[in-house]
């Protein structure tokens, strides 16, 4: 039971699920101790088959704030998930951007919260629907990465530690110029500039997208020399269409295997190692019968014709046969003929 709760949730589940299933605290600690479950965080516990990872950790610790609800309920639900974000440094560490020593698990909430647990930070904030989004890979809600690097200005980085995250961020294809400028409009003085100062702004931050502008424009050049190709192809397509109607379209190919494939389809049903109920259900017989039986307008042999042809065959792999005779017996006689002439 404990261990469906955890699939559901990265391999996790809290001791109030637990207890919500019908497995109250002291028999849950004897599990842990027996090595059944593994206690991550406090009041959040992982299968033994789960990995630990400092991310699973975060996850716990996401978990133990709601800890009643399933990740499922929380995520899907716009007024729960929002609860709590993770933020700041966490945020950073997640997105992969920067490399700022970690301080703790960040989370920015929307009512004033306290955590017994030394390591965890909340931070208050009303964060409007554009600044989180659901992190594509953990599955948890985090700040979008413009937020996140004006959250840890806003805490008091310096601007060489802001410059490395822009340039991670650009670099990943997760952040545009532009972005970072709308999210930084005024405030400017966290890289050291005048307050206001956008233009100031722009020529710091522009050498972290050059790559992100040089992908752009090759992408836009090999565009426009493909388009002169590409409406090549179109009024080519576009002409073909126009001069065959739908009937001689379908009158192009020769249809020269289909009494063949009937055939085919015939003998293989009669091997021994074949299903008999295999064809039948595909092809019926009286439609494998009618289609030896007609004469199709675009087969090249008949199958009266191929039957006649195969007689013939037949008949002459005989005569070969009688013809093979009478010449192994000459070749015999003329061996022992052979063998004799020494004595």
């Amino acid at each position: 039971m404990l261990s469906d709760l955890a699939s559901q949730q990265w391999g996790l589940f809290t001791s109030a699920q637990a207890k919500d299933s019908g497995v109250d605290l002291p028999s849950l600690r004897r599990l842990e101790k027996r090595g059944v479950f593994t206690r991550v965080r406090h009041g959040v516990y992982a299968s033994t088959t789960t990995v630990l990872s400092t991310e699973l950790e975060l996850k716990a610790q996401w978990l133990s704030l709601q800890p009643n609800l399933m990740a499922a309920e929380r995520i899907s639900d716009p007024s729960l998930v929002a609860d709590a974000v993770v933020s700041h440094t966490t945020a950073a560490e997640v997105w992969e951007i920067g490399d700022l020593w970690p301080d703790g698990i960040h989370f920015t909430v929307n009512r004033r919260r306290r955590s017994r647990q030394t390591d965890v930070q909340f931070h208050r904030a009303d964060l409007a629907d554009s600044d989180w989004v659901v992190h594509p890979a953990s599955g948890l809600p985090i700040t979008t990465v413009p937020r996140t690097i004006l959250d840890l200005a806003q805490s008091g980085h310096e601007p060489d530690h802001l410059l490395h995250l822009v340039a991670d961020a650009g670099r990943k294809y997760l952040l545009t110029e532009q972005e970072l400028l709308d999210s930084f409009s005024g405030h400017e003085d966290s890289f050291g500039l005048d307050q206001g100062d956008r233009s100031g702004l722009k020529e710091l931050v522009d050498e972290c997208f050059i790559d992100t502008k040089t992908a752009q424009q090759t992408r836009l050049l090999v565009e426009e020399a493909m388009r002169p190709l590409q409406e090549q192809l179109e009024a080519i397509v576009k002409s073909l269409t126009q001069s065959l109607s739908w009937k001689n379209a379908m009158q192009v190919p020769e249809m020269t295997v289909f009494s063949e494939l009937a055939e085919t389809m015939k003998k293989t049903a009669s091997l021994p190692n074949t299903s008999k109920n295999m064809w039948p259900e595909i092809y019926p017989p009286e439609t494998l019968s009618s289609v030896l039986s007609t004469s199709l307008p675009h087969t090249q042999v008949s199958p009266p014709e191929k039957q006649r042809e195969s007689t013939e065959t037949n008949e002459s792999n005989s005569e070969a046969k009688k013809d093979a005779r009478p010449n192994r017996q000459r070749f015999e006689e003329g061996s022992e003929n052979t063998q004799q002439e020494p004595q």
